[in-house]
């Protein structure tokens, strides 16, 4: 009998899985695969009607049998180097634009900014919170009816854009109003898109409003409310690939390093634009039209919590390189521990500096600290002191040079009240010594049993004489244990922590109140049931119909 080329091994082999490729764009049904115009244009053809579908390795038309917007099957990613592996793939739910991190190519980044920064000149947004124009309802209807297919509308904005230059008064007047705000805008905001926006070429600037403007579209307003495939829709995402491959195969976008290889992948560039225009601008829109000056709110408290929690871990890494003991550290590491600040006006004159100096006010240019509700007096003491040394022990570090500046001028408020402080929520997992005792005392017996459990260290400074940097050496190396009978059993006193039958009292109180309102809940049906016309019920005939419903 022959012997099998391969024959059995009798262990157990390892199966590997079937080659999976990162996962795609959605697949647009009603959308033709490419947008008309782009780097490389294929000869024309059965899939490619009226030239208008780029060439390139992103092209889903390239590979025949294959969908538009479907990659070649088996191909990977292309953007995976040789033996790394590749992410998994997520299912998308129908009907959004939202995408993971995971889910993007590697090295997406500076092309999925590059593409943004484009976004927001045609829309001219030029701040993270600034809300742009809603599309106007006279200009959706009049592209949705003046064509009738995506091919039609293909065709028709490929003519125009080889025409662009003749579009160049319009381009020149888009051009004024949009310098004259983003001049107004780098002067009142710290916007790095205005910034970004400052290194584009001019040349680039002009040539997209043409291209807007070639494409029939008075302003550049993508319709947010309807689908991204109608015709309306379609016209803005043909303007803004076409731009933004165009700009980029002429290196106006290598400053923000974008990948000209990712940009000729349509199935990638489409899935950035319709991410950033219907997930991200949709919801800018959507919650400034349910509440005026929310975006610019949750911005603000965004910054001064990125701010916070840089500063905690600042001084974090001082204390532990001071070598304090963890009931210390835990003190100053949590975020919501440190006071935010106001910053300053952006445009600060020479005379207002020049006058600060001479007078017993704050700096002009500093940040003005914020009073944290609660907050143990002695914690303040202690951690100004501490931000002291930390700013000088960086000031003496090998690396530093002069005139550079380390970190933000913060100061307290000289000549009035400090302003209070927009973060308001309790810090969780300090000691109990961080908040005064009154304070402490005077919140609900429920926040006071929460904090108390979740506080491994009960006491973490001593009394505030001892918190100024001079009297640190008496008490910084004690352990918890000597610690809490020289300097923190008596302070501990002061707080009055919930006993078990406080909790137990409060969770019977706590039981009796959900079934009186299941009670209340459930008489109330039984009322409308009875007397449907006490709850805008009508009388007669139409009260059986009430009743049944």
């Amino acid at each position: 009998m022959a012997t099998p080329a391969n024959p059995p091994s009798h262990k157990r082999q390892r199966l590997e899985p079937p080659g999976s490729t990162q996962l795609p764009p959605p697949s647009y049904q009603t959308q033709p695969g490419n947008p008309a115009g782009g780097v490389g244009i294929p000869p024309p053809g059965p899939g490619n009607p009226g030239e208008t579908l780029p060439a390139g390795p992103g092209n889903p038309a390239d590979v025949q049998g294959v969908p538009a917007g479907n990659p070649p099957p088996g191909t990977g990613n292309p953007s995976l180097a040789s033996g790394q592996a590749e992410k998994k793939a997520v299912r998308i739910k129908p009907g959004t634009h939202h995408v993971r991190e995971s889910e993007w190519p590697v090295g997406y980044r500076p092309t999925k900014s590059s593409m943004e920064l484009i976004l927001r000149y045609l829309g001219k947004a030029f701040y993270q919170d600034a809300v742009p124009p809603a599309a106007n309802g006279d200009d959706i209807a009049d592209y949705n009816t003046r064509f009738d297919s995506a091919t039609a509308l293909n065709c028709t904005i490929q003519a125009e854009f080889i025409n662009y230059g003749s579009y160049i008064n319009e381009a020149r007047a888009h051009i004024m109003e949009a310098e004259a705000k983003l001049a107004e805008v780098s002067k009142s905001k710290y916007s790095t898109i205005a910034t970004n926006l400052g290194m584009l070429g001019e040349d680039h600037k002009l040539f997209m409003y043409e291209c807007l403007a070639a494409a029939g579209l008075k302003r550049f307003a993508p319709d947010i409310h309807g689908s991204h495939d109608s015709m309306y829709n379609l016209a803005h995402e043909r303007v803004a690939l076409y731009t933004f491959r165009n700009i980029a195969a002429r290196g106006g976008l290598a400053f923000m390093g974008c990948d000209t290889s990712l940009v000729t992948q349509h199935a990638w560039t489409s899935r950035m634009y319709r991410n950033f225009q219907f997930s991200r601008i949709r919801d800018i829109i959507l919650r400034e039209a349910r509440s005026p000056g929310a975006v610019a709110g949750a911005l603000a408290m965004s910054n001064s919590g990125k701010r916070c929690k840089a500063l905690a871990l600042k001084r974090k890494k001082h204390l532990v390189g001071q070598a304090f003991r963890p009931h210390t550290v835990r003190i100053v590491e949590n975020q919501d521990s440190v006071s935010d600040e106001e910053p300053p006006p952006k445009e600060i004159s020479v005379e207002a500096v020049q006058q600060a100096a001479t007078a017993s006010g704050n700096d002009p240019r500093a940040y003005i600290i914020c009073e944290k509700e609660g907050r143990n007096e002695k914690v303040t003491t202690f951690v100004r002191a501490l931000d002291h040394e930390r700013r000088a022990v960086e000031l003496r570090a090998a690396n530093s040079r002069p005139g550079k500046m380390t970190e933000r001028l913060r100061q307290p408020k000289i000549g009035g009240p400090a302003p209070k402080s927009a973060r308001t929520k309790l810090p969780v997992g300090v000691p109990l010594d961080y908040y005064a005792p009154d304070y402490y005392n005077s919140l609900t017996i429920r926040e006071r049993n929460d904090i108390a459990i979740a506080a491994t260290f009960k006491i973490g400074l001593p009394v505030e004489e001892l918190c100024e940097r001079a009297h640190w050496g008496e008490w910084r190396g004690l352990d918890y244990d000597t610690f809490m009978t020289l300097h923190g059993n008596e302070q501990l006193a002061a707080y009055e922590i919930p006993t078990a039958e406080d909790m137990r009292v409060l969770a019977e109180y706590e039981k009796i109140e959900k079934e009186l309102i299941a009670q209340l809940d459930e008489l109330d049906m039984v009322e409308e049931e009875l007397d449907p016309e006490a709850n805008g019920g009508a009388a007669g005939g139409d009260r059986m119909e009430i009743v049944n419903q």
